[in-house]
């Protein structure tokens, strides 16, 4: 009964899902696969569905516009999101007009993008490919001159470039001494998170960039951050919380479904953990690393089968790696199949000949197979490798 309750309420979680935003997220996921015309055509579609979102709609129709060189389509496109507050238009604006050698609008659109900011990422936009064929223009290199003279430019520029060399102690004095004038701007908040990450300093990185989600909550790449740093320190509850938040914001960001998967699998919240991957791949159902996910959610859900199936149908198609024989050798053992597990956990271990829990399974392997010798041969390796597990074993069968 249990079981069904289950299944239903995840039913109706990803049918409310897929009448709210299918068309929208089905366009957005082919252009992140490349498929510009197909996304055009699914966004048209949402758009004639769902008018009260034209804004965004609009927005990621320009940007396959964009990327199949419409640019007049594009342009377009931009305007009317950016006349319905997404200020993000902007910037695709000034690209589209870029390469259309348009330099004065380029740039009159840059600083229309640059004017929602109060601070600004100026190293993005002077490094964007898209403005490479106005950087000789006159009008180019008077914004860049404006850029470089004001207190933001030449922090972004001085931090990049101590970041560039691993110089933490020179970016961070950049930072501090622009927080010293602007303590709540959480871009600067946001580069020192970004300089604590390169450091691996995940807790002063999660501390700043709480800083910048305080000073600034509809930023969604600030949560994003943030679920990975609390992921880093094993904070999986917080993690997923995080993830959720950038999905709120953000529904198109793909990339959280599979964070959000991975935090809620680390915090047994396998429910939660399967609702997120099976989203994700209505989407991208070819996306190797999302299907051994789902296997590995099945697997910690005792759901055998569909982890078995899962994992078979990558192995067809791919290069096996490491991890896969390992999961699907786990799973021979779990159904009692310990020959084929045998031989899955010796194949992981052929790639990976230090993997504690390829060893200790394997061990169990020969042990439910009578062969003691080996069997302790295995656990000793596996306890040698970090494996607490085995030492019962090798206590109880092995005379350690």
């Amino acid at each position: 009964m249990k079981k069904s309750i289950i299944v239903i309420l995840f039913a109706i979680s990803t049918s409310c899902l897929a009448q709210m935003d299918d068309l929208y997220l089905k366009g957005t996921a082919e252009i992140r696969k490349g498929n510009f015309e197909t996304a055009q055509n699914l966004l048209t579609d949402a758009l004639k569905k769902n008018p009260a979102d034209s804004g965004k709609i609009l927005f990621y129709r320009g940007i396959a516009y964009f990327n199949n060189k419409q640019f007049d389509n594009s342009i377009i496109d931009f305007k009317k999101a950016f006349d319905l507050n997404i200020p993000d238009a902007a910037i695709w604006l000034a690209k589209s007009y870029a390469e259309q050698l348009q330099a004065k609008l380029s740039v009159f659109y840059i600083k229309r993008y640059l004017s929602f900011f109060p601070e600004k990422d100026y190293k993005a936009i002077l490094t964007d490919t898209s403005f490479r064929n106005i950087q000789a223009s006159n009008e180019w290199q008077v914004f860049v001159s404006e850029i470089i003279q004001t207190t933001e430019g030449e922090t972004t520029a001085s931090f990049y470039y101590f970041l560039q060399k691993n110089d933490f102690q020179s970016a961070h004095r950049e930072l501090d001494e622009a927080l010293l004038k602007n303590p709540t701007s959480d871009y600067f908040h946001s580069l020192k998170a970004l300089c604590y990450e390169a450091e691996k300093n995940y807790t002063l990185a999660l501390y700043e960039i709480k800083q910048s989600i305080s000073a600034n909550s509809l930023k969604s790449e600030y949560y994003f951050s943030c679920g990975n740093y609390e992921l880093n320190l094993n904070e999986y509850n917080a993690a997923a919380s995080s993830f959720e938040k950038v999905l709120k914001l953000k529904p198109e960001a793909f990339e959280s479904y599979i964070k959000s998967a991975k935090a809620y699998l680390m915090a047994k919240e396998l429910i939660k953990a399967k609702q997120k991957i099976t989203t994700y791949l209505q989407y991208f159902n070819n996306d190797t690393a999302a299907i051994f996910l789902s296997a590995q959610i099945d697997y910690e859900s005792n759901n055998l089968t569909s982890a078995l199936k899962q994992l078979n149908s990558i192995f067809i198609q791919n290069i096996p790696k490491a991890e896969w024989y390992l999961l699907r050798g786990m799973i021979y053992y779990q159904s009692g199949s310990y020959n084929l597990a045998a031989s899955d956990l010796s194949m992981s271990l052929d790639l990976t000949p230090n993997n504690k829990e390829a060893n200790y399974y394997l061990g169990l392997c020969h042990y439910q197979q009578g062969n003691n010798q080996l069997a302790c041969y295995y656990w000793q390796r596996a306890e040698k490798f970090g494996d607490l597990r085995s030492l019962e074993y090798l206590q109880k069968n092995c005379g350690k």
